[in-house]
């Protein structure tokens, strides 16, 4: 399409049937993980998960709440964490949200637990720095693991850690019986937006990943963008990526090798979904937009419709919802409003994932 081509949008690797889109996944995470988010250590052998409170009739009586811990091994010993969990009482088979939060409490500001579950889904919600730091430091689980992955340009970086933490707390809710195991999305904003698409590309087990306002070095196309920049971030948030992102200083986005589409690509041919909001040219709602067109033939390899979508730029207050990947535009600012729940719980319903 015209504004992709404008762009000089880098071209997908040949993808013309399942089999070379798979060979060509593995090509274009390997590029995002050496040039941006770092390698995760392996899985863990197994997790323990320890129930450390218990509401079975909260809400009235129509939700249970619970606190779990997820343990497991690591280079360095043993490392735990808490995530919140809500789901209908008595219901079994209940979709889920692994929700990445900014928050320690539940339920919050970002995350209306009530009309969640109201809706029929259940969410296991943890606090991002519960597992390390929104800083430079090495600490918690980044700390787990070999000091001398510091030294290798393509360590992880904190979105990295996070996204590794998500798929320990998918871990733990796959022991729970009332879990539907098949439709379990991972969800996150703006940092924890970036780090939602890591958690999704890198573990297939999350059938939907949602990206709400992640901008620059998440769902947003670096060429053209407005707003933050992956050369800017090199200066303020080098820690959530590897150190090879410091090499980013000051080359313009049009001479990048990739951009965020690669990205998305290697989610198909799960569900995607992105959302925007008016106000947040920080993060750029037109380049998310883009990114989901420049994206949709990864899923034609695998057979699957893409984006659905005749419009270059968002229309506030529409959702585009009929394809595999879904995009939204609110109006309004940066946050993760029950708005946002709410589309993508309508795309949830649509597609029954």
């Amino acid at each position: 399409m015209k504004a992709l081509i404008e762009r000089n949008i880098p071209a997908l690797p040949p993808m013309t049937n399942p089999e070379e889109a798979k060979a060509a996944q593995k090509e274009l995470y390997k590029i995002m993980q050496d040039c941006l988010y770092g390698v995760m250590p392996p899985a863990p052998e197994k997790v323990e998960v320890s129930l450390l409170k218990e509401k079975s009739a909260d809400y009235g009586g129509k939700i249970v709440t619970r606190t779990y811990s997820v343990g497991f091994e690591t280079e360095k010993g043993y490392f735990a964490f808490p995530f919140h969990y809500a789901a209908p009482a008595g219901k079994t088979k209940v979709p889920f949200f692994v929700h990445i939060d900014f928050e320690k409490e539940s339920p919050n500001r970002l995350m209306p637990t009530e009309e969640i579950v109201d809706r029929g889904y259940g969410v296991a919600a943890f606090c991002y720095t519960d597992v390390t730091s929104d800083s430079a430091d090495g600490d918690g689980l980044m700390a787990m693991y070999s000091a001398s992955r510091a030294a290798q340009g393509n360590a992880w970086g904190k979105l990295c850690v996070w996204a590794f933490a998500a798929s320990r707390v998918l871990d733990a809710i796959l022991t729970l019986p009332e879990v539907d195991a098949d439709r379990v999305a991972v969800i996150g904003l703006s940092r924890l937006g970036k780090t939602a698409l890591w958690a999704g590309a890198s573990d297939e087990r999350f059938i939907v990943t949602i990206s709400n306002e992640s901008g620059c070095g998440g769902a947003a196309l670096n060429r053209g963008k407005i707003g933050e920049s992956l050369s800017g971030m090199t200066d303020v948030f080098p820690y959530w990526f590897c150190p090879n992102m410091s090499k980013l200083r000051g080359v313009p986005a049009e001479e990048l090798v990739f951009d965020s589409h690669f990205l998305f690509a290697t989610i198909a041919p799960r569900h995607l979904l992105v959302g925007s909001a008016i106000d947040d040219e920080w993060a750029d709602p037109t380049s998310e937009l883009l990114a989901c067109h420049a994206a949709s033939p990864a899923w034609s390899a695998f057979g699957k419709t893409g984006f659905i979508c005749d419009v270059e730029s968002p229309v506030c207050d529409k959702a585009f919802h009929e394809g595999t990947i879904g995009y939204h535009m609110r109006s309004g600012g940066h946050y993760l409003l029950r708005t946002d729940w709410n589309h993508y719980m309508d795309y949830r319903d649509l597609h029954r994932v």
